[in-house]
């Protein structure tokens, strides 16, 4: 359980070596810094009623989890232990292909992130 976490860094608050992927915020949670990146599962083009697939969430998670990888390897001002990849769902479905290709991944993508998977179907504008 976590019982005390914070904004540790924005974005442009962290220091990375030059053309190094980057991370959206860091936190302080019980002292440690964890890097914090956020990402949002839709479908852009919506045409003909289409759904988000399983190739989706595959190129979404595979981009997001190696640019995180490569982001804790670039930073200099900090040391993170792990990242958090945040993403914002629009529909329960979605969460459940995230999970099912989260899964079948190499674990060398997932070594360094924990994934969290919000679903929001109340903000319409998140999603724009």
């Amino acid at each position: 359980m976590i019982t005390c976490c914070k904004l540790h860094c924005t974005e442009m608050e962290i220091e990375y070596v030059p053309g190094s992927k980057i991370t959206d915020y860091s936190i302080k949670v019980e002292g440690r810094d964890i890097g914090v990146s956020v990402t949002r599962a839709m479908k852009f083009c919506k045409k003909n009623d289409e759904m988000f697939t399983e190739e989706d969430a595959e190129r979404l998670l595979s981009k997001k989890l190696y640019g995180v990888n490569e982001s804790t390897r670039g930073v200099i001002s900090q040391s993170w232990e792990k990242q958090i990849l945040h993403v914002w769902a629009q529909e329960e479905y979605m969460a459940d292909i995230l999970w099912d290709t989260y899964e079948r991944l190499d674990q060398t993508l997932k070594s360094n992130t924990v994934v969290v998977v919000t679903v929001c179907h109340s903000a319409e504008w998140l999603f724009r």
